[in-house]
């Protein structure tokens, strides 16, 4: 659990990190059915879902996930769902109480490093301007050596984490405000 406050209640983000032990019943071969039935197998899945008591526009938020991977640039990059990609909106997932999940594969098991900083956000009010603050954060990913992969457990991410993120929010968004956060 990941605590946070969102609207003057607090709240919990419950994660969940599990091995992918079926990618057919999460869907991977859905996104490349070549390779992601086998592929995927072994890897992470990722849940996080918002527990508060609000309701309705009180409980829209979103979800912000920035991935760093030793097989691509090795910087962290935004991980948009490729549907939402041009889109013009930082969010992965929006809604009222929303879910974020991911289950990241790769075709190969080569060596890599894989990380994510994952941000439940806010818009101070709701859903009428393009401004976004962080209320939690929590990192996990994997790692795959010598082609065994190795599951990294989610870990609370202080909020102020956010903040090295801000230059490339802002460069990829810049009809949108990405407030700095002051929280450690």
């Amino acid at each position: 659990m990941v605590p946070f406050s969102l609207r003057g209640r607090h709240g919990d983000v419950q994660v969940a990190i599990s091995t992918n032990d079926d990618p057919v019943r999460v869907g991977c071969d859905l996104l490349d059915r070549a390779i992601a039935k086998d592929a995927a197998y072994g890897f992470p899945v990722c849940e996080a879902a918002p527990i508060v008591d609000l309701y309705g526009y009180a409980a829209a938020c979103g979800w912000i996930q920035l991935v760093r991977s030793s097989d691509a640039s090795g910087e962290f990059e935004l991980d948009p769902l490729s549907l939402f990609r041009d889109a013009g909106s930082p969010f992965a997932f929006f809604g009222v109480k929303p879910t974020l999940f991911d289950a990241p594969f790769r075709e190969t098991r080569h060596d890599l490093t894989w990380t994510a900083h994952s941000f439940l956000c806010a818009v101070p009010d709701a859903v009428m301007s393009k401004s976004v603050e962080p209320v939690a954060a929590f990192s996990w990913g994997f790692t795959v050596a010598n082609g065994t992969i190795e599951i990294e457990p989610a870990k609370a991410l202080r909020l102020d984490t956010w903040n090295q993120h801000l230059p490339l929010l802002r460069a990829s968004f810049p009809d949108w405000a990405f407030v700095e956060s002051l929280a450690v």
